[in-house]
């Protein structure tokens, strides 16, 4: 699935996910995470997509809650589009989950504050 990711092809990355489950496979974090990357990659940008797989693990509870990972494809995607109120919602979703930033989501957001973009609503 990685390998499809990284190099843009969304149907095939559906496919193996598609495939995965009706194995029997259900997806961890990091298959949704791949899913998350593949919708927010430079080909698809499709943000209500890699949230609508957000909320889906938020649901699943804890052994597949969202990692900083998953939200941190979805920081880049929307700073990539300068979308300060969405950089700013999905911060505001990640502390309600109770999810710890790591290192890149604090890079993320100090690009966000440096680039002059952050603004508190």
């Amino acid at each position: 699935m990685r390998a499809h990711v990284r190099a843009g092809r969304m149907a095939q990355v559906l496919q193996v996910h598609n495939q995965m489950r009706r194995l029997g496979c259900e997806p961890d974090v990091i298959t949704y995470n791949f899913l998350i990357e593949a919708h927010c990659s430079k080909g698809q940008k499709n943000l209500d997509a890699a949230l609508k797989i957000v909320n889906s693990m938020a649901l699943k509870g804890k052994e597949c809650s969202p990692d900083a990972n998953s939200f941190n494809h979805i920081f880049k995607h929307v700073l990539n589009l300068e979308d300060v109120k969405s950089a700013y919602k999905l911060y505001e979703k990640m502390r309600r989950l109770v999810c710890q930033p790591n290192t890149v989501t604090n890079i993320l957001m100090k690009l966000l504050a440096r680039t002059s973009l952050w603004i508190w609503f």
